[in-house]
Order: C-alpha cells, then structure tokens, then sequence
C-alpha cells in the first residue's frame, strides 16, 4: 500500500478532509442537532472551534 498524506488510516484514526461532530452530553439528548463540530485538514488533524479566538488541535476522534 502506497503511503499517501490524504489517505484514511482507521487504525492510525486519520480521516482527511472530513467534518466531524460529537455530541455534548445533556444538551444534545434534549436537542439532537446541537453538538461540537470541527474539520480535519488532509494529514487527519482536527481542529475543533472551542471558544471565540481558539482553535483546539485534535490527532483522533476517540
């Protein structure tokens, strides 16, 4: 297998070039379409929108 950037590793949980949300506990249960979203650039890495001004920087999704 050729060893590519953009490539999706389950095992390593690299997913490039996706959206990802995870639900907020309490608040999601009594709202479904509220919860945490962040976008992985193409080597996987999240970066999620905490607060204003800050970018938090995520290597997987568990």
């Amino acid at each position: 297998m050729e060893n590519r950037v953009d490539a999706i590793s389950p095992f390593l949980h690299r997913f490039p070039y996706s959206i990802v949300w995870t639900p907020i506990p309490l608040l999601t249960w009594l709202f479904p379409v509220i919860g945490h979203m962040g976008i992985a650039n193409s080597y996987g890495v999240i970066y999620d929108f905490a607060a204003p001004y800050t970018i938090g920087v995520s290597f997987d999704l568990v």
